[in-house]
């Protein structure tokens, strides 16, 4: 039963990913791919390289926009960060804001996707809660 559980939740994020290449629209169309992932929580969590480093340890969040990368993690990756502050939600009760920033490319297996927009925030939480670091949400963008 729960491997087919595992197999039904893996068919849905492939065709997520699908869907969000072809509405990019700029993404060369590519076959369907398996994405290895840890079920933790209740959340998915996937192996990414971002700007060709890692792996990185990220949840999927399809109510998430734009993506998100732990503030740490950014600097680790030296990405630019914007200088104008937006205020963030769901991160709990406390106030918390991220700045916006692109992930140069984001692999996902064989899956590549270029220039995807994120906002840099401190996850320590959510990783301390997760009892794992968690580099980031891939969300809607």
């Amino acid at each position: 039963m729960r491997k087919i559980a595992k197999s039904i939740l893996l068919t849905g994020l492939m065709v997520l990913l699908s869907t969000s290449l072809l509405i990019g629209g700029a993404q060369n169309r590519q076959a369907p791919a398996e994405i290895p992932f840890e079920f933790v929580h209740n959340e998915i969590v996937v192996q990414v390289k971002i700007a060709g480093k890692g792996p990185y340890s990220m949840l999927i969040d399809t109510d998430t926009d734009p993506s998100a990368i732990d503030s740490a993690t950014a600097r680790e990756l030296g990405l630019a960060q914007g200088s104008k502050s937006y205020p963030a939600s769901g991160g709990g009760n406390d106030a918390n804001v991220f700045h916006l920033t692109r992930l140069p490319t984001v692999e996902l297996g064989n899956v590549i996707v270029k220039e995807v927009s994120a906002g840099t925030i401190d996850l320590a939480k959510l990783s301390a809660k997760m009892g794992m670091p968690i580099h980031g949400v891939l969300g809607y963008s």
